[in-house]
């Protein structure tokens, strides 16, 4: 891009996903922290922040940057695809947050994808469902998760874990 006609913002943003997506996630983080010093509100900045905190393990600023995208206007499924899947693995597991927040992912975006890295799709978000509604024993709608992913849905608890695992190795992005 030629920096004269792009944005700061855009340039800023642009050089965080490729920090991201190669790896390098302090840097994208101060690259994504620069687009905010140049738009404060910038609703790219903060879903690439949650994407970057949660890449390098750090849940609860993940969770919180992914709710300010929202909070500033962000309506893809992004970060509720990413609070959902850091509500799984905040300790304790937020199974409640979890599952609504991947219900509002799958409800604006049934086939998700997260461009960044395309394993990460729909199938985790029910895998995040499959597994959250089995932690709150609601193995009804677990099994409705397993089926969605043409799995076949269990009877006993521990068949339908087993299923969720298998599941889970298969798709897990």
């Amino acid at each position: 891009d030629d920096e004269s006609t792009t944005s700061p913002t855009t340039n800023h943003l642009s050089q965080g996903w490729s920090l991201y997506e190669s790896g390098d996630y302090a840097e994208a983080i101060t690259s994504f922290v620069a687009a905010l010093e140049s738009d404060p509100a910038n609703t790219s900045a903060f879903n690439g922040l949650g994407w970057t905190w949660t890449k390098i393990g750090n849940m609860e600023l993940g969770r919180d940057e992914f709710q300010r995208a929202i909070d500033n206007g962000m309506t893809t499924a992004d970060p509720y695809a990413g609070i959902a899947f850091a509500s799984m693995d905040i300790a304790p597991a937020d199974f409640n947050g979890a599952i609504s927040s991947a219900l509002a992912a799958l409800e604006i975006t049934s086939d998700w994808s997260f461009s960044h890295k395309t394993s990460i799709d729909w199938r985790d978000i029910r895998l995040v469902l499959a597994q959250s509604y089995f932690a709150i024993h609601n193995y009804d709608l677990a099994n409705e998760q397993v089926v969605a992913l043409d799995g076949t849905a269990q009877v006993s608890e521990a068949d339908l874990m087993q299923e969720i695992t298998r599941l889970n190795d298969l798709y897990a992005g």
